[in-house]
């Protein structure tokens, strides 16, 4: 543990919670080096380690190899094995849309849409993928005789989505009665000797401390439930008094609470399955044991002291 928890820090004052934030942040730059898909957190600090974005070491664990009955296959959550690619595109641009809507304002989500959309080699393609699709419930067809032009249909499909979207996780937030503490910290720290490096959507506050992501999303995917509770074990590893996580699930229709209790099955099973893909350093398999991956980490570990 690296801080003592006082349980009210994040209730009793601003000043408070300022602590808190200082206890939870990590000074670190990025790289994402063009010979491997992941990103590497560098912190100022050379007490923290060099680690690999836990979110896509999440992200390649294979989901389709478990068993049906395993509580994270792809077969027990209704997960396509074999989604197309150019429909997570729409959705992971959706998802930044309604990120950015839920932290930010109106202005500033139509502009990281704009540079999402910019980005796109063949914008057809990815309406083509999308339209119809459960998780592009308003994304016209080509052939639609509305249609326009492809990033004009994406544009107006995606933010009417994400703004749908954001309005139910908000109701679900009042509901809950929970309050915003922290926007996409970046923490990096080990557990279990395993580096990791994490940026929840938001930490927040009632009676307990959450660790929340927001999923824009039609089903709940095995990779959230991993990579969030990879984020909560990243905070817990600040503290003395384990947080507790929510997945916000959400659609144009309604918002799906998932809570991921300390203490739970799920949780354990969801880190050793983390676990065993990320590896540790020195270890015999997963990332980090990856020759590209321990030359550049070895080399960005170098560069910084």
């Amino acid at each position: 543990m690296l801080s003592e928890y006082i349980p009210d820090l994040y209730s009793v004052g601003r000043g408070d919670r300022y602590k808190l934030k200082g206890i939870l942040r990590t000074k670190a730059s990025t790289r994402s080096p063009q010979q491997t898909p992941y990103s590497f957190y560098v912190p100022q600090s050379t007490v923290d380690p060099v680690a690999v974005s836990s979110r896509e070491i999440a992200k390649v664990i294979d989901y389709s190899v478990l068993p049906d009955d395993h509580p994270l296959s792809k077969r027990s959550r209704d997960d396509p094995v074999d989604e197309p690619e150019l429909l997570g595109e729409y959705t992971r641009i959706k998802g930044t849309v309604t990120h950015t809507l839920a932290a930010g304002s109106y202005d500033d989500a139509q502009a990281v849409l704009d540079e999402e959309l910019a980005k796109l080699d063949d914008p057809r393609e990815v309406q083509r993928a999308a339209a119809g699709e459960p998780d592009a419930p308003y994304l016209r067809e080509l052939d639609d005789p509305l249609s326009t032009e492809p990033r004009n249909d994406l544009r107006e499909a995606i933010m009417d989505e994400a703004y749908k979207c954001t309005t139910n996780v908000q109701m679900v937030e009042r509901g809950l009665n929970i309050r915003n503490l922290m926007t996409e910290t970046l923490l990096v720290d080990t557990v279990d000797s395993v580096p990791l490096a994490v940026k929840p959507d938001a930490i927040k506050y009632a009676e307990e401390l959450f660790v929340t992501e927001i999923k824009a999303t039609h089903i709940l995917k095995p990779e959230h439930i991993v990579q969030t509770e990879v984020y909560r074990r990243a905070v817990e590893e600040r503290l003395a008094k384990p947080p507790h996580a929510l997945i916000l699930r959400v659609d144009v229709d309604n918002c799906e609470v998932v809570h991921l209790a300390p203490d739970s099955q799920l949780c354990s099973t969801a880190w050793e399955l983390f676990r065993q893909r990320a590896g540790s350093p020195g270890g015999d398999e997963g990332v980090y044991n990856q020759d590209l991956v321990r030359i550049i980490r070895d080399k960005l570990d170098r560069e910084r002291r």
